[in-house]
């Protein structure tokens, strides 16, 4: 399905809080938060324990939470038709710097395989504001499982998108990959 009015689909789906940027071609910017929004590592069993012990293995064995092809095709759509991509994620709260660099190392990877060519990938230490690790800020959309994320992004009046909601996740991002 082709949209012919993608600036009044946009305008629908974010009610008004998308940025004039965000819905011209000037600036088409999706940032995605990883865990619990991309890889499903809060259903790994064991993955708090083994994270707190200095293992990685959840991160890598986390499985998608979109079908993988699916989601690639709609990624390399977006970026086909402009699109910025972006991953914005964290390491875990009881992280020392080795941990994280393992970790960086192993998202990275993770992406590469379930996601595709990415544009932007920000890798930080627990907690820092998202808006503070992207290069693009303004009216750029992020996707995040974390309701505090999601407030401090659109307090910037930035658009948002809930990932606990997978369904309406895809919905989105495939009716954007198809406006005209």
């Amino acid at each position: 399905m082709v949209y012919s009015d993608c600036e009044e689909y946009v305008k629908e789906m974010f009610q008004e809080r998308v940025s004039a940027k965000m819905r011209s071609n000037e600036a088409k910017t999706i940032y995605f938060d990883m865990d619990g929004t991309l890889a499903d590592l809060f259903g790994v069993e064991g993955w708090m324990p083994a994270i707190r012990s200095g293992q990685t293995f959840p991160y890598e064995i986390a499985e998608p939470i979109h079908n993988d092809g699916e989601f690639k095709r709609v990624i390399k759509k977006l970026r086909d038709r402009g699109y910025h991509i972006g991953i914005v994620t964290w390491g875990s709260m009881v992280a020392d710097d080795d941990f994280d660099r393992r970790t960086r190392k192993i998202k990275r990877e993770w992406i590469r395989r379930h996601v595709g060519a990415v544009d932007e990938f920000r890798f930080s230490r627990y907690g820092i504001p998202k808006y503070e690790l992207v290069s693009y800020v303004d009216g750029a959309l992020l996707v995040d499982d974390d309701p505090n994320n999601l407030k401090a992004w659109a307090k910037r009046g930035n658009p948002v998108l809930d990932a606990r909601n997978p369904k309406k996740v895809m919905s989105v991002l495939q009716k954007l990959a198809a406006c005209a």
